[in-house]
């Protein structure tokens, strides 16, 4: 676990590849959050037989999820 542990300095590098990293992570988690939320979801659902309730249930539940998070 020595490669997690926090370093006192970094090397003008290793910032480079640290944010080239994250640019990537975000760029794959907004891909993956476009193609399993929203519209994609919807359209599936609809596909194996949802009803308009199931299918309003699965488009609140992200806000609903956020209520609990306060």
């Amino acid at each position: 676990m020595r490669w997690f542990a926090p370093q006192p300095n970094v090397t003008e590098a290793e910032r480079e590849a640290g944010l080239r990293l994250l640019i990537s992570e975000a760029a794959w988690s907004g891909g993956t959050a476009a193609l399993t939320t929203g519209v994609i979801l919807t359209a599936f659902a609809l596909h194996l037989g949802a009803s308009n309730i199931m299918v309003g249930v699965l488009a609140s539940t992200p806000f609903l999820a956020q209520l609990l998070d306060i």
